[in-house]
C-alpha cells in the first residue's frame, strides 16, 4: 500500500518540477497507447492527499469513487472537472480539509457545505451566475485561494481567514480586504487593475506579504 501524497502535473509544466511517480505513471500510460483514467489512482488506498490540478489527459467517468481511501483529506479536481461530479466520490466528507475545484454554480457553491471540516480550498474559476458565497462563512475556512474571480466584493465577510491568495483577477478594488485584520499570510499575483495596497496597514498579524505584477503607485505612509 502506498500512503502520502501523489500530485500529477500537467505536460504543460517543466518535467524538472513534476514528481517521478507521476512523470512514471504518465510514460507507461502512453507507451502501451493508452488513456489514464481517473480509476487507476484507486490503486493508491494509502493517499491522503489527491491533486489532479491543470492535468487534460486524465479520462473521466461517473463511477470513479475514492470511498477507499480512508485517510483522503485533500483533493484537486483535474482541469474541466466539475465539483458537482467530484464531490459525490468521497466516502466520509467530514475527514476532507482541502479542496481545489471551479464553481460553475450556485448549487455547486452549496455542495461545499457538505464538507464540515474544510479549511483550505482553492477556487479556480467562477462563473458569473454564483453568488452566493455568503455560504463560505458557514464553513471553518482559514486558508484561501482565488484564481481568475474577478468581483470579491464578498470577501469582506470572511474575517476568520489567516492566509489569502488572489491571482490574475482583473478586479479594480481591494477594499473589501480592510475587514480581514487576521490575516497572516497575503499573496497578490497579476492583478493588473489594482492601483492601491493601504489596506495590508490594517493587517497587524500580517507576517508574509508576496506580490507579484500588481501596479500599485506607492507605499507612502507605510
Amino acid at each position: 500500500m502506498i500512503s502520502g501524497s501523489l500530485h500529477i502535473v500537467s505536460p504543460i509544466h517543466s518535467a524538472m518540477n513534476r514528481p517521478r511517480r507521476s512523470l512514471n505513471i504518465t510514460q507507461d500510460k502512453k507507451l502501451n497507447s493508452q488513456r489514464i483514467d481517473q480509476r487507476d489512482f484507486e490503486a493508491f488506498k494509502g493517499l491522503t492527499a489527491l491533486d489532479l490540478t491543470n492535468t487534460y489527459e486524465i479520462s473521466q467517468t461517473d463511477q470513479t469513487t475514492l470511498a477507499h481511501m480512508p485517510g483522503l483529506k485533500s483533493y484537486g479536481g483535474a482541469f474541466n472537472e466539475s465539483f458537482s461530479t467530484f464531490s459525490g466520490y468521497f466516502g466520509d466528507k467530514s475527514k476532507i480539509t482541502e479542496l481545489t475545484t471551479p464553481l460553475r454554480s450556485n448549487q455547486e457553491l452549496a455542495l461545499l457545505l457538505e464538507f464540515p471540516n474544510l479549511s483550505s480550498l482553492s477556487i479556480t474559476y467562477v462563473d458569473e451566475s454564483v453568488t452566493d458565497f455568503h455560504l463560505l462563512n458557514q464553513l471553518p475556512i482559514k486558508s484561501l485561494s482565488l484564481t481568475f474571480v474577478d468581483k470579491l466584493g464578498w470577501l469582506s465577510s470572511m474575517t476568520g481567514l489567516s492566509s489569502l491568495s488572489i491571482q490574475y483577477s482583473e478586479t479594480t478594488d481591494l477594499q473589501p480586504l480592510y475587514a480581514l485584520t487576521q490575516l497572516q499570510e497575503l499573496q497578490l499575483s497579476y492583478l493588473t487593475n489594482v492601483k492601491s495596497i493601504d489596506f495590508v496597514q490594517n493587517m497587524p498579524a500580517l507576517q508574509t506579504l508576496d506580490i507579484e505584477n500588481v501596479n500599485f503607485s506607492s507605499l507612502e505612509g507605510w
